[in-house]
């Protein structure tokens, strides 16, 4: 790598040298800017590079050149090539000065034009394998130790290969690191919790928003025992939403483990072990609503008044004062016919 402006071999540096400014920054690049080790580019024309290579020596002084006596010896990893930086460069036009610091672009970048035979990749990634990251309760978490830096990196404008590429040193290694566009993060939370609106400013830019909700389309066609999963979730959501609200909706994945080859006991358990008790922490106890959830059929009653027992206690207490409690019935939950009563014969088909 050579560059001229030999004024017959004054010290550009000194005061009295005849070099105009500009000459003399150029000279300033070449020899104390630049260092061995550093990468460098060729300039083809304004949007493209037809070398790349890397510093290997101090500046040296050639006496049998004519012009070019000012020297540096650089190792050319990729010659003649005419490959296009533009969109890498930040869409900025390269200029014909002689040597200028290119920031704009990372090693990173670099080594990629290199491994690609000299052609920049898709930035899309279409044929790239993608990865998912998935942090479940997303919310609930402290965003600067999930994350850290990557809350910066993962901005689809600031990926590899795009034109904000972003790269930052690992503590450890010292290597840089990017976000490759291959790269999927979903974080999950449930719109019931309400510690959402503490959620991180950061976090909430970064992310975009998908609700959803429980589909009762999924459980089409699973019928047991001729109870339709699909009508029993829709009617009790439509009651939910209702009586509480929306963001309180019963998922479909409660009934996913389901098929019509299982019994009824499957679909009982359930009920016993999941929905029920949900219902009990949603309404807190008021078994009015939850048993209006289930339709209030009178035959197949699902949860039924425990009487107290008078004797269990003196004549100084009136039982008739002691607050009404309710107890699963057990029984009613073997029989199809309870499910069936929660969406009626107008719905047995939907």
């Amino acid at each position: 790598m050579r560059i001229g402006w030999d004024h017959f071999g004054e010290d550009p540096f000194n005061s009295t040298s005849t070099m105009n400014p500009s000459e003399r920054s150029i000279l300033t690049y070449f020899y104390d800017t630049m260092k061995t080790g550093d990468i460098v580019l060729s300039l083809k024309d304004e949007r493209h590079i037809d070398g790349i290579g890397i510093i290997e020596g101090e500046v040296e002084w050639l006496e049998d050149e004519d012009r070019y006596q000012r020297s540096r010896k650089v190792n050319w990893l990729a010659q003649n090539i005419e490959l296009d930086i533009h969109e890498m460069n930040m869409r900025k036009k390269l200029t014909q000065k002689t040597v200028y610091p290119l920031d704009r672009l990372s090693v990173s970048q670099v080594e990629r034009m290199l491994e690609g035979e000299y052609s920049i990749p898709d930035v899309s990634h279409q044929n790239e394998k993608p990865y998912v990251f998935i942090v479940d309760e997303i919310n609930r978490g402290n965003i600067s130790k999930i994350l850290g830096e990557l809350i910066t990196l993962i901005e689809p404008s600031k990926r590899m290969g795009e034109m904000e590429e972003t790269l930052v040193k690992l503590p450890y290694s010292k290597k840089e690191f990017g976000v490759p566009n291959n790269i999927y993060i979903i974080g999950t939370m449930n719109t019931a919790d309400r510690s959402i609106a503490l959620m991180d400013t950061a976090l909430r830019r970064r992310f975009q928003f998908v609700e959803m909700s429980p589909d009762p389309q999924l459980l089409q066609g699973i019928s047991i025992e001729g109870v339709h999963l699909k009508s029993v979730l829709d009617i009790m959501n439509r009651r939910i939403a209702a009586l509480y609200d929306r963001d309180h909706m019963i998922g479909h994945a409660y009934f996913m483990s389901l098929s019509s080859t299982d019994k009824i006991d499957a679909l009982q358990q359930v009920f016993l072990k999941s929905i029920i008790p949900l219902l009990q922490e949603y309404f807190f106890d008021d078994f009015g609503k939850i048993n209006a959830i289930f339709g209030n059929d009178k035959t197949y009653p699902l949860l039924i008044q425990e009487v107290p027992a008078f004797d269990l206690f003196d004549s100084s207490i009136d039982v008739r004062d002691l607050e009404v409690s309710y107890q699963v019935n057990h029984t009613v939950l073997k029989n199809p016919e309870t499910y069936k009563a929660i969406y009626g014969k107008q719905y047995a088909n939907a």
